[in-house]
């Protein structure tokens, strides 16, 4: 292989573009439509991508071709898509023998390893660029999986003061501070980095909104009681933390919009008068949303004046509304009837009008956020039984 192929000679843009081929159907390979040079040996970089295996692209190009068969043969056998990385693990040990010894490694944790020589000079965490990396990263392993991840950004308000006041030694020493209480607090699934001055960043894999405000604010304490005393080498400094919380999928489902997202509630932080964090909501569902929990659940959606039904599973679900996921897309703004069934087969089932609020198409599945528009008689206490059946087996998320 070209020794530019090395990990260390493809840019991370180059990197992304080349992972997002790995969860795409099939489809032809071109290196040009992927701002590739032309001679990019495209299919030797997934698959050393996917097992570290390095060969020619003649090589790779047969073995691509084979894994995408080794996919289709292993759906038709287990009725769903195992995915091009379960392919490859039984292809490259089971039938080419290639590996002998493979390790399951989160795809997150990879790529924060892979990438941990890009750090922060001043503080070592993870610079701005591979904070985003890794970013991009969790919201195409969020998306595939169904999870929910949260994103914060925080501001040190008061180190410029400090800089002016004490000089840039003492700024420098108060960032490592900074940076120091906020890694003691982390998990090791989690990421803090330094994005640019007094600015971090932290995102937080498997963590409802609920849970990372306190997780942040739990750091914007330490924060505080911290710079409240002088320390071995500087005064009272009266620094503290403002930050700006957004959760995955609800407020954004790409990199920059999160990002947007934190940023504007990070301003609102500042707004009222710092050293606090604010969520971002916009998904105003006031009422507790309930995830089904054990089997998927299931329901029968349909567009008003069609007889068509369509099965879409239950994300989550409240007293204001829902999120599906189905094969069919619907549009935003698009009215739908969404059939919930009887406690017994003897009782008719509750037939709910609702309006999309938010529509995506996911990288497996079409998702779509309903807003109930109205009951019929008796259709509250209906859905209130309906949703007390999914209470006793199922998992409360948190206020929208």
């Amino acid at each position: 292989m070209q020794s530019w192929l090395s990990a260390h000679r493809i840019s991370p843009r180059q990197r992304e573009a080349l992972l997002s081929l790995i969860d795409r159907p099939e489809g032809a390979l071109q290196a040009r439509d992927m701002g590739l040079p032309e001679q990019f040996p495209i299919h030797a970089a997934l698959i050393a991508l996917l097992s570290h295996l390095e060969m020619t692209e003649e090589e790779a190009a047969e073995h691509w071709n084979a894994l995408r068969s080794r996919q289709a043969d292993l759906m038709d056998r287990l009725g769903r898509d195992p995915g091009i990385r379960v392919a490859a693990l039984d292809y490259f040990t089971s039938e080419r023998r290639l590996l002998s010894r493979p390790k399951i490694v989160d795809e997150s944790a990879m790529e924060i390893a892979e990438t941990s020589a890009e750090a922060d000079g001043l503080t070592g965490l993870p610079n701005r660029r591979t904070f985003e990396a890794g970013l991009r990263t969790e919201i195409r392993r969020a998306g595939r999986r169904l999870q929910q991840f949260a994103l914060a950004l925080l501001d040190l308000e008061g180190f410029q003061r400090v800089n002016a006041r004490y000089g840039r030694a003492t700024g420098d020493g108060a960032l490592r501070e900074t940076a120091a209480l906020i890694r003691a607090r982390l998990r090791d699934m989690d990421l803090a980095g330094r994005l640019e001055g007094a600015h971090f960043g932290l995102l937080m894999p498997l963590t409802l909104r609920s849970g990372a405000r306190v997780a942040v604010d739990r750091i914007r304490a330490a924060v505080h009681d911290a710079f409240l005393r002088p320390g071995l080498s500087h005064p009272v400094l009266g620094l503290t933390l403002a930050g700006g919380l957004a959760a995955y999928p609800d407020d954004a489902d790409t990199a920059s919009g999160l990002l947007g997202c934190a940023a504007e509630s990070l301003a609102a932080a500042r707004a009222q008068g710092g050293n606090r964090i604010v969520v971002h909501h916009r998904e105003q569902r006031g009422a507790l949303r309930l995830r089904p929990g054990g089997s998927p659940l299931k329901l029968l959606v349909q567009r008003p004046g069609s007889d068509a039904m369509h099965s879409v599973r239950v994300r989550d679900i409240s007293r204001s509304g829902a999120l599906l996921e189905g094969r069919e897309v619907f549009a935003e703004g698009e009215r739908i009837l969404l059939h919930l069934p009887g406690r017994s087969p003897a009782e008719p089932s509750l037939s709910l009008e609702a309006t999309v609020v938010r529509g995506k198409q996911g990288q497996d599945r079409p998702c779509a956020g309903i807003r109930f528009s109205s009951h019929p008689s008796g259709g509250q206490s209906a859905l209130d039984r309906f949703l007390e059946s999914i209470r006793i087996q199922g998992l409360e998320v948190e206020n929208g």
